[in-house]
Order: structure tokens, then C-alpha cells, then sequence
């Protein structure tokens, strides 16, 4: 079962598609999703083209640095889940791309990025340095 605001995005969607063929959705998303099906639905279910996850670092004490979060276990906890919704959503066959944070995070995120199987990394450098 999708979550409220998924289920509200999936109608308009199909409204669209019913009129517009073709026209494309994605969806820039934290990562942090309890419900880990929604990851193998992207693009079936959902319809979505492209998803953007923002993976921020390439460990938790970075996340937590650039996301502002002083309690290392959520942060731990949510660098987990960001790390297995990009390997879910790359190993069911949906392109992935993965935002990293520029300066000392971009390297190591870039790299843990494509392990995880991203297809594409974007470097915001304007965060994080």
C-alpha cells in the first residue's frame, strides 16, 4: 500500500498520461522510505522516468555533518536506508542517479554511489564543502 501523498502523485500521473503520452516524471527524493517495495515499483507501478536520491556522503559522519543531524545513530539510520533504497531501486532495473555533496564529500560518494549502482552522480557543490 502506497502512502497518502504516493497514491495523490500516482493519480495525477496517470490523468496526465492519459492526455500527454510521453511526457516524462521523476522525482528527487531524501531516501529515507520506510515502505522498501516502493523502490521496485518506480517505474511499473509508479510511472516515474528518472529518480534523483540524495546519498549527501559517503558515511554516516558525513551525512549527519551536511544534513545538520547531531544524533549519530538517526544519522547512521538514515544513511542506511538512503544506501539500501539507491541498491533496491538500481537492482530492479531503474536508472538511479545520486547526489552527493560537494568538497570532501564528493569522492567518497561518488564512489559508494556507483557501488550502489547509480548510473549517474551529480556533485552539488555548493553544499557541504
Amino acid at each position: 500500500m502506497f502512502p497518502l501523498i504516493l497514491i495523490e502523485s500516482l493519480d495525477i500521473i496517470l490523468q496526465v498520461k492519459q492526455n500527454r503520452h510521453g511526457i516524462p516524471f521523476g522525482v528527487y527524493t531524501s531516501g529515507i522510505i520506510k515502505d522498501m517495495e516502493i523502490a521496485t515499483q518506480l517505474e511499473g507501478e509508479i510511472g516515474l522516468s528518472t529518480i534523483q536520491v540524495s546519498l549527501i556522503s559517503s558515511n554516516p559522519e558525513g551525512y549527519a555533518a551536511v544534513r545538520g543531524i547531531n544524533d549519530l545513530t538517526k544519522a547512521q539510520q538514515d544513511f542506511g536506508q538512503v544506501c539500501n533504497f539507491i541498491a533496491t531501486a538500481a537492482e530492479s532495473g531503474f536508472p538511479v542517479t545520486v547526489a552527493v555533496a560537494g568538497g570532501k564529500h564528493a569522492s567518497g560518494g561518488t564512489e559508494l554511489a556507483k557501488a550502489l549502482g547509480a548510473v549517474d552522480v551529480i556533485v552539488y557543490d555548493n553544499i557541504g564543502i
